[in-house]
């Protein structure tokens, strides 16, 4: 019995904390909404590296899988509308990470053998602005998904040791989808999700003629992403 009490007792808490205090309009409603969030990340993609010296006479390619993942951080502000028990908004984000490690390994070529390379890709902060459309349903879920893209500068570096080493940087944008859950927190004004997203980069392409290498180089990375937020209604 006294288990089945303190139970009872926790559940209450939860119920007290996690109440039905969903917004609902009649008719058309709005607010705007402010927030922190923390998560963690993979990001993986494969590097294509194709080699030539000036003469032509020294080549290589190789396709290496670039992989991270880490933890991140970052801030939410938009502004929510709300119609019956239906809600959708415009929100702008920024995130914030360093987890990018310089990955080794060795390059075939021509005339020359097997050399030590290493590649790594660092991502600067990142802006975005997502779309979000989801349902209130009752006691106190409200399951949504979410698309949009997202802005930040890129660095990749690459080194064939002895041989040639560069650095390319670009600006660059990546899609996201995504999809998660809301619920209110003590109250209407305060909330929090858990949400996960899909980011998919376009292709990056860049050509190398410095030292002593040239060559046509890609590589088209993908991140899954896992996201934690407290939001703050204003209303």
């Amino acid at each position: 019995m006294k288990s089945l009490r303190i139970l009872s007792g926790i559940a209450g808490v939860l119920v007290s904390l996690l109440s039905p205090q969903l917004i609902a309009c009649d008719e058309w409603c709005g607010h705007f909404v402010a927030g922190v969030d923390v998560g963690y990340e993979s990001r993986s993609g494969h590097i294509n590296l194709n080699l030539a010296n000036t003469a032509g006479t020294v080549t290589g390619a190789k396709s290496q899988k670039l992989a991270d993942s880490g933890t991140i951080y970052g801030l939410l502000g938009g502004y929510q509308l709300w119609y019956k028990n239906w809600f959708g908004g415009l929100e702008g984000h920024v995130d914030f990470n360093r987890y990018e490690n310089a990955r080794r390994f060795v390059t075939q070529l021509t005339a020359l053998g097997t050399l030590n390379s290493e590649a790594q890709h660092i991502q600067h902060n990142r802006y975005g602005v997502t779309a979000r459309l989801g349902l209130n349903v009752p006691p106190f879920f409200m399951p949504y998904i979410k698309g949009g893209a997202e802005y930040s500068k890129n660095t990749i570096n690459v080194a064939v040791v002895g041989v040639d080493q560069f650095a390319y940087n670009k600006n660059h944008w990546a899609w996201i989808v995504g999809l998660g859950v809301e619920v209110p927190f003590f109250s209407e004004k305060t909330s929090l999700r858990l949400e996960y997203n899909y980011k998919q980069s376009s292709r990056f392409t860049w050509t190398d003629s410095l030292d002593t290498l040239r060559g046509t180089h890609t590589y088209k990375p993908h991140v899954h992403q896992a996201k934690f937020a407290w939001t703050w209604n204003f209303i």
